[in-house]
């Protein structure tokens, strides 16, 4: 009866570096997915993202907390406020030169106030418009080119499923509707100017060459 109770003790001992050995696999699991999220995006781009989206916080704590307009209210100040600019700023010159014609419910400093806060708000739109502009230059560049590097690939399953391939036959049933025509919804349509400038995998393209 003694032995068995001593050769036990054993067993319990040799179960516990079991729930050891367990712990560092979920915590390289952990890692490894992180690391695959992060190759998702380069850290510049990171970088970016991040600097840009510290801008809304910016202009708030520049100029007060974003109103919140309705599409009405956008249309109506537009045309009430952007296009008498002009009318805006000369009255503020006029004035400056000509107080004797101020009201007393003329606030000048406060006038000054809104047309400096209007040319950096204007200053600021020209350049997000240049970023937007550049950014799109490159998405659509960066998107033809990966179009062109994935019907390499298309083309080669393509040719891989007419000879028989069983699971190429597969792979090209996955892939094929994207160049179905009146495709489901869920799909992006390519525009007319990006068909055009895209090369179909219908027709004998092969590989990435451009007609």
């Amino acid at each position: 009866m003694t032995p068995t109770k001593k050769t036990a003790k054993p067993v319990k001992k040799t179960a516990k570096p079991v729930k050891k050995t367990t712990a560092p696999v979920k915590k390289t699991a952990k890692k490894s997915v992180k690391k695959a999220a992060d190759r998702n995006m380069a850290p510049d781009v990171v970088g970016i993202i991040n600097m840009l989206g510290a801008i809304p916080g910016a202009l708030e704590r520049v100029f007060g907390t974003q109103p919140s307009l309705t599409p009405a209210q956008r249309r109506r100040l537009q045309g009430a406020g952007i296009r008498r600019y002009g009318f805006i700023s000369k009255t503020l010159e006029i004035s400056e030169s000509k107080m004797q014609y101020s009201p007393r419910t003329f606030d000048r400093d406060a006038l000054r106030r809104m047309v400096t806060a209007i040319d950096g708000l204007r200053s600021i739109i020209v350049t997000a418009r240049q970023v937007i502009d550049i950014a799109e230059d490159y998405l659509f560049q960066e998107s033809d080119d990966a179009f062109r590097a994935a019907l390499i690939y298309y083309n080669t399953v393509r040719d891989l499923a007419r000879h028989g391939d069983v699971g190429a036959k597969e792979v090209f049933a996955v892939l094929r509707p994207f160049f179905a025509r009146g495709r489901g919804d869920g799909d992006e349509k390519e525009t007319p100017a990006r068909k055009s400038a895209a090369p179909k995998p219908r027709g004998g393209v092969k590989g990435a060459k451009r007609k």
